[in-house]
């Protein structure tokens, strides 16, 4: 009997409940995307998911520290969108995707 691949992801991997937080994770980082805004969404990076916690990496600590006060809130509210308890919590780490900051540039 020939099967489709989409039949066999279903019937064996997601069989594997190591495999069912890869599909999780998309919708828990569109969750807390929605829950920000536009325009705190465009300010941050999802960096992982695993274990319940979500990892998100921000521009500066400044704004780690802000989001870090509202954590419950968006746990709260990602895990009442779920109707379960899937988001335990959130990690904010300073990430410069790669530039220098302003105030070293130009320093000789």
């Amino acid at each position: 009997m020939i099967i489709s691949v989409k039949e066999a992801i279903e019937r064996e991997l997601l069989k594997d409940e190591r495999w069912e937080g890869v599909g999780l994770s998309s919708y828990v980082y569109e969750v807390i995307r929605n829950i920000l805004g536009e325009g705190l969404s465009s300010q941050i990076e999802m960096a992982g998911f695993r274990g319940g916690i979500v990892w998100i990496k921000t521009p500066n600590a400044v704004f780690s520290q802000e989001l870090s006060l509202w954590e419950n809130e968006i746990v709260n509210r990602v895990n009442k969108v779920f109707n379960k308890p899937i988001l335990k919590g959130i990690r904010f780490r300073e990430a410069w995707h790669g530039r220098q900051r302003q105030a070293f540039r130009g320093r000789d």
